[in-house]
């Protein structure tokens, strides 16, 4: 078994607090994401229509009442979209969660994860599709980097 040397152990305490912060800003994250306005493309869109299609966003808000504002509007190519908005909650493992209960089938749950450098839409069940989205359109795993924020 070989030890570390002094110098070697010192450099390793100097560089664990870093890979650690590094590591929360991550999956392991704890905080909401925070309030602003993210875009993006999703899904393929031809060429053609590219240059006339609407920016898909991911807006979250603070109301002064508490709690978070979700809006969301994507556009999936032959014009098929997904549009929901409404109030969310913070959830312990640092997501954002919408839910609506459903007269019949699963309630609605969304959530807006921070994965590394993304905001990660999750629709696990599809039941948020059924309710917002046309045919060919979805929630679930669409991706916003996080530079594409701008304030509200």
């Amino acid at each position: 078994m070989r030890c570390l040397g002094p110098g070697a152990l010192a450099l390793l305490l100097a560089v664990l607090p870093a890979a650690a912060a590094r590591a929360d800003e991550g999956g392991g994250a704890s905080r909401p994401p925070a309030a602003g306005r993210y875009t993006g493309r999703v899904g393929s869109v031809p060429s053609s229509t590219r240059a006339k299609a609407a920016l898909n966003t991911l807006e979250i808000s603070r109301p002064a009442a508490g709690g978070f504002q979700l809006r969301i509007h994507l556009e999936w190519a032959g014009g098929h979209l997904c549009d929901l908005s409404g109030p969310a909650q913070s959830a312990p493992d640092g997501s954002l969660r919408y839910t609506e209960a459903v007269a019949s089938g699963p309630a609605c749950e969304l959530r807006v994860r921070s994965i590394a450098d993304d905001l990660v839409l999750s629709d696990e069940r599809a039941a948020c599709r059924r309710l917002y989205c046309g045919n060919r359109a979805g929630f679930d795993g669409v991706r916003f980097s996080v530079r594409s924020r701008r304030p509200n």
